[in-house]
């Protein structure tokens, strides 16, 4: 049961909630009318941020509240709640369209500086597979010569399910694709797939880390669950555009490359 909560808290965030909102909807919606100190229970979320997250869900009017002692508190009706929150996005999206050109103009009249011209070195910290996944394919849009990766036995299916693609598009456009990972009979039929857009060798020592370098950007990212799901929030990982690092390990994923046992043939025996 807790894997269905889970996965229907993961389809509540478009709208708007934030996790422990969709947690506590979630509980209310399934399990009908509970008081706080029984929600604090089952979401595991101390009492007193219960209280407050109810509160935030009262004042978007998807959660009522029922008199009595105990107060008990109720989910409205899934589909009443989604349109609500749909209609709310859909409010603040206009108002963010009528704020653009207003926020544009005087931005660029007052800011003493442009963000965009800074150039020294930038880090980015991100956590949970689809935000990692997210900034990857951003990163295989942007790039114009080399996309080199080193991934783990999953994480070479997971490309080729994410990616596909727009990597496919990339190799028409002359980029060279080059993947490090444990390649095996498990895998074997998404590897096939790479070596068809790209190079593929086996790497000799399995990791949980992942590394991609694409141009001039690097994302050195760990995959603490190797499971095909694109929702863990176990991942976490560190992107940079610092020169001097992405040129040290752009040479030692080479070095490993120049050693690694070239995957060729379309086969499915390892």
């Amino acid at each position: 049961m807790q894997q269905i909560i889970e996965r229907i808290v993961d389809n509540l965030l478009p709208y708007g909630l934030t996790r422990k909102q969709a947690m506590i909807f979630t509980y209310l919606g399934l399990y009908g009318p509970k008081t706080a100190t029984e929600l604090s229970t089952l979401s595991r979320i101390e009492r007193t941020q219960v209280y407050r997250i109810l509160h935030s869900l009262q004042n978007i009017n998807i959660v009522e509240c029922i008199m009595g002692r105990p107060i008990r508190f109720l989910a409205i009706p899934i589909r009443q709640a989604l349109n609500k929150l749909l209609f709310d996005a859909e409010d603040r999206i206009a108002k963010a369209k009528e704020n653009l050109a207003f926020l544009l103009e005087f931005w660029s009249t007052y800011s003493s500086t442009n963000q965009n011209q800074y150039s020294y070195p930038k880090v980015k910290f991100l956590s949970g597979r689809r935000n990692v996944f997210t900034l990857v394919k951003d990163m295989c849009k942007r790039a114009k010569k080399e996309i080199y990766t080193i991934t783990t036995k999953n994480g070479l299916i997971r490309t080729v399910i994410s990616f596909d693609e727009i990597l496919e598009e990339q190799a028409k456009k002359g980029v060279k694709l080059k993947w490090l990972g444990e390649v095996c009979e498990e895998n074997m039929e998404y590897v096939n797939r790479l070596c068809e857009i790209g190079e593929v060798r086996r790497l000799a020592i399995p990791s949980s880390c992942r590394l991609t370098i694409i141009d001039d950007e690097l994302l050195f990212s760990i995959a603490q669950d190797d499971s095909v799901s694109l929702t863990t929030k176990q991942d976490f990982g560190i992107w940079t555009n610092e020169k001097n690092i992405i040129s040290l390990l752009k040479f030692l994923f080479l070095e490993e490359w120049n050693r690694a046992e070239p995957i060729k043939e379309k086969t499915s025996k390892t």
